[in-house]
């Protein structure tokens, strides 16, 4: 059985989806634990992987992943803390409420993975990173004040509608709220990415989470130091947040 194939089965057995579990934090890691029921694999928090791991993962693997399951929870973190400074809701946890919620229609983040033509095909944050929706280019590149040829990457909000009739639909787009600034990576300490805004001083030092960047841009670890980013930035209960990490000639 792989990750997915055991992702996919503990979601029908709980009543949820995969999306529902990914959305709160759940992350699949390998199991050792010796019960006689046991898939080798379990569904976990991800601010939780780190330890399961180191008591129960395969002797063999647990100092592999641990590490990788830090990163993803540093990352789940920053992401929650985004979606909250903007004001995003979250799913109930009761199936019924989700379902009620999902056909009255409510606002997420969500980005452009690719341009088909005069589609764009979009990623909404929260589902599985392989789920598509498509969108007429010329309709978004309007509503988020940019040309067509130039959606790829973008990120924006909009209302998610879904029913049995309809399926996902995804209307009423409009920008990301947020400043953009171009930010120099000095360091990497731990998991952190300190970031230094261009025209900052020494003292406006931020921390991010590397793997945060790593995601977005898909540069390695040690490729972060001395790299120059443009990032957009917001501020919730006085802490800096970042998003959309694109790397600067």
């Amino acid at each position: 059985m792989t990750a997915d194939e055991f992702e996919a089965a503990y979601a029908e057995r709980s009543g949820v989806t995969v999306e529902w579990l990914r959305a709160r934090g759940r992350v699949v890691v390998p199991c050792a634990c010796g019960d006689d029921s046991c898939e080798g694999w379990a569904s976990v928090a991800a601010d939780a992987a780190e330890d399961y791991q180191r008591s129960y993962g395969p002797a063999n693997e647990r100092a592999a992943t641990v590490t990788g399951y830090a990163d993803q929870a540093a990352q789940f973190i920053a992401e929650a803390e985004r979606h909250a400074a903007l004001g995003l809701p979250t799913l109930p946890d009761d199936p019924a409420a989700a379902a009620a919620m999902r056909a009255a229609g409510y606002e997420v983040l969500a980005e452009v993975a690719e341009l088909d033509g005069p589609v764009a095909l979009v990623s909404v944050a929260a589902e599985d990173e392989e789920i598509r929706h498509a969108v007429r280019a010329g309709e978004l590149a309007a509503a988020l004040g940019v040309a067509a040829e130039q959606l790829a990457g973008q990120e924006f909000l909009a209302v998610f509608r879904e029913t049995p009739e309809a399926g996902p639909v995804l209307s009423g787009f409009r920008p990301v709220p947020g400043k953009e600034m171009t930010v120099h990576c000095l360091l990497v300490f731990g998991d952190q990415a300190e970031l230094l805004p261009g025209s900052g001083e020494a003292d406006d030092v931020a921390r991010w989470p590397a793997a945060a960047i790593m995601e977005e841009t898909g540069l390695q670890l040690e490729d972060l130091p001395g790299k120059r980013f443009r990032v957009r930035v917001a501020e919730r209960d006085g802490r800096v947040l970042f998003s959309g990490f694109t790397l600067q000639g």
